[in-house]
């Protein structure tokens, strides 16, 4: 089925595509409508009214109708559990946030509870469907986890003051969680004790060897061991390559080579070597410092992460040594970095007719054909298969299929 949400008019229409001729309309009224989505059972919808008054929860089978009062604007304010079981829902009432878990089946209330929140931003499921991780405003340097029955496991809180979180992400296992914070700092979690194990520190500079990792660890390791944790750096460079011209091909005419600028990543020895970096204005709101991009590999081996201070450059650590592996220095600011979910590599976009593609064996440049239909890549998604991902522009689209390693 699809549903098609029209904001403005505070209506949902639900098509089916096995039965043209069913369909289904909900009318918020006067109440008006800021979202509207599925939920996990693919037979039940929740909208949301304005000013977040409730959330209403449509049943399409039997027509039965319940809401959801309170809810509060958060980033998301709900998130579906990773198995499909529960709804949480982020609530503020009395000036204080608390949480409601709700059971998809039957819609019952399973748990509600305060959190030790000043200002609720976003809520998210830990991929094991019992944790929940909640995310403080980041004025306040505070990330909480708490059981599906509302006891609090851990709270992070790295520094006293300055701003707070900036991202947070889970492996696909669950095993690790990894929370960036404005410090340019990521600390990561492991699931057992929801207490941070390592920090990652973003460098402004590489040196011979640059590691981010316990002492007890670098002293464990051999000789080859640790050479294998100097971080590999890519750069990307421009040439020009000579191509030959449409005349001389077609009229056997020497007009001369036609030069084409081409880009291609070279690996940089230099040491120390600086990165390029950017002084934050703090003049201007959101500030760009922190990573804006994290993200575990489908096989949680690695993590990678962009700093916004430092917008050209991809960080790639290694989760096995909390170490970094490779830094990728582009010529254009990075606007989207996502993993293959099934094969353990990586693609990253800079907003221009290229795609570059990391693996722990070999970093690439891709270049699109000559009258590619796409300006201004900003996203890029992977299909949950591996064997291709969409490009997603300004006005356009763009489908691309690659091949498995």
């Amino acid at each position: 089925m699809i549903l098609a949400s029209m904001n403005k008019r505070s209506i949902v229409q639900v098509f089916s595509l096995d039965f043209p001729d069913w369909t289904c309309k909900i009318d918020e009224g006067s109440f008006g409508l800021v979202s509207a989505v599925w939920a996990t059972d693919n037979r039940t919808i929740l909208t949301t009214s304005e000013l977040y008054l409730r959330i209403t929860v449509w049943s399409l089978v039997n027509k039965r109708v319940s809401y959801i009062k309170n809810p509060k604007k958060a980033s998301p304010g709900l998130d579906f559990s990773g198995d499909g079981h529960y709804l949480a829902v982020a609530e503020r009432r009395d000036s204080e946030d608390f949480i409601s878990v709700f059971s998809v089946s039957s819609w019952d209330l399973k748990t509600h509870f305060k959190t030790e929140t000043s200002d609720l931003v976003s809520l998210r499921w830990a991929p094991d469907s019992t944790t929940l991780a909640v995310l403080e405003i980041c004025t306040e340097v505070k990330l909480l986890f708490y059981c599906i029955l509302g006891q609090l496991l851990s709270t992070i809180s790295p520094y006293q003051t300055g701003l707070g979180l900036k991202s947070l992400a889970f492996s696909p296992t669950g095993q690790f969680s990894a929370a960036a914070f404005y410090d340019q700092s990521i600390h990561i979690i492991p699931y057992i004790t929801w207490k941070s194990i390592a920090k990652l520190q973003h460098p402004n500079r590489i040196e011979f060897k640059e590691l981010a990792t316990l002492p007890k660890l670098d002293s464990d390791l051999s000789s080859e061991q640790k050479m294998s944790l100097v971080p590999t750096v890519y750069k990307e460079i421009e040439y020009k390559t000579q191509v030959l011209s449409e005349n001389t091909m077609i009229n056997l005419q020497p007009s001369g080579p036609l030069k084409v600028k081409q880009v291609k990543y070279e690996i940089v020895e230099k040491r120390p070597l600086d990165l390029p970096s950017l002084s934050p204005d703090p003049e201007k709101p959101n500030a760009k410092i922190g990573a804006g991009i994290v993200s575990f590999s489908s096989d949680g081996r690695y993590l990678l992460s962009r700093n916004d201070n430092q917008p050209t450059v991809l960080h790639i650590w290694n989760v096995r040594t909390l170490s970094l592996d490779s830094v990728l220095i582009q010529c254009e600011p990075i606007t989207s970095a996502a993993w293959d979910p099934v094969h353990c590599r990586a693609a990253i976009l800079t907003g221009t007719n290229k795609v570059f593609l990391w693996s722990p064996c070999v970093c690439v440049a891709v270049h699109m054909l000559d009258g590619t239909p796409l300006t201004h890549a900003m996203e890029l998604k992977w299909h949950p298969d591996g064997d291709k991902f969409l490009i997603l522009g300004k006005h356009n689209f763009l489908m691309c299929y690659v091949q498995s390693p």
